[in-house]
């Protein structure tokens, strides 16, 4: 393909946009404007940029032994034939697919050949970090295209969290809470990072709270929240075994602060939720009953009923 030259009627070559010298030996240098596998005679000046935004760090990671100058020709050029297929007429998802794929599997080999070198120890730079940041872009450039593809929402962060980019998963989970609020499963999820990951209970709890908010006819929100509560009583009550603090007593201590501790761990929070759920204001549930029952089950899988015995009262009560 050509580029339009200015004068009526008259093309010329288009020019690779960007040169490439390395300053080690003469073996690793790399044309890669000069080479004519990287086939970029026809890109657009958006593949351009982008094409010219990746060379500092594959001349790194050559630099580094990590890659060899043939083999980051090679990614070079399958780059820019996977940036030639997003710029087709009518967007596939495959499309997308294809290329994080290929960008995970370069960043698994990268991995391997980091630790076989001996450089995983090494402070990273910029360049080590590359390959993640340009899959992330992809998925990002993927969801502006198929915002209401969920599945793919997982996918992006699922990678996110194995590659431990926890700044960029909360960020993206804004975002998809915005786009996808009557999702129980996003709402639940970003709940899950916050108290499992993040080892926030109360943004946990309050992401929580705004699900219920968004979808009060979800019957899996109210479920999980409950859980959520049993589980957080369960873990104070273990950090003071560990730490060898004394057990408030529910209802008979004098101080309001240890009286609001064993409320807690007496199961108080659950029990709230129970309450919540079953009630006609609050909760949108149609069928209370197979609700009631979904608490029960999840009280007896958790096993913490007769630790936290005003949960356990306020499932019996709904039943």
């Amino acid at each position: 393909r050509t580029l339009p030259e200015s004068g009526r009627g008259r093309r010329c070559p288009a020019s690779l946009p960007f040169p490439l010298s390395l300053s080690s030996p003469p073996s690793l240098s790399l044309s890669w404007c000069r080479a004519p596998s990287v086939a970029m005679a026809g890109a657009t000046g958006t593949i351009a940029h982008i094409m010219e935004g990746m060379v500092e760090d594959l001349e790194a990671l050559v630099s580094k032994s990590l890659l060899s100058a043939e083999e980051g020709r090679a990614v070079a050029a399958r780059r820019a034939s996977h940036e030639h297929k997003l710029r087709r007429r009518v967007a596939r998802r495959a499309d997308y697919t294809r290329y994080v794929e290929y960008e995970k599997a370069l960043n698994e080999l990268l991995k391997k050949r980091r630790a076989r070198l001996g450089l995983s120890d090494l402070k990273k730079t910029k360049a080590d970090y590359s390959v993640t940041k340009h899959c992330a872009f992809v998925y990002e450039r993927a969801l502006r295209k198929f915002k209401d593809d969920q599945s793919l929402w997982r996918d992006y962060f699922a990678f996110l969290r194995a590659t431990r980019s926890h700044k960029a998963l909360q960020k993206a989970l804004a975002k998809a809470l915005a786009l996808h609020p009557t999702s129980a499963g996003m709402w639940l999820y970003a709940a899950g990072f916050e108290y499992s990951v993040q080892g926030n209970a109360a943004a946990a709890r309050k992401l929580l709270q705004r699900g219920l908010r968004m979808n009060g006819g979800s019957q899996r929100l109210w479920v999980e929240s409950f859980a959520f509560e049993l589980r957080y009583a369960r873990g104070l009550r273990l950090r003071r075994e560990t730490l060898g603090l004394s057990m408030p007593v529910d209802g008979g201590e004098e101080d309001p602060g240890r009286a609001a501790l064993a409320e807690v761990l007496a199961g108080e929070a659950g029990a709230r939720v129970v309450r919540n759920a079953c009630d006609a204001e609050q909760s949108k549930v149609a069928d209370k009953a197979a609700l009631a029952a979904a608490l029960a089950a999840k009280l007896g899988e958790t096993r913490l009923g007769g630790e936290q015995p005003r949960a356990a009262a306020a499932v019996d009560a709904a039943l």
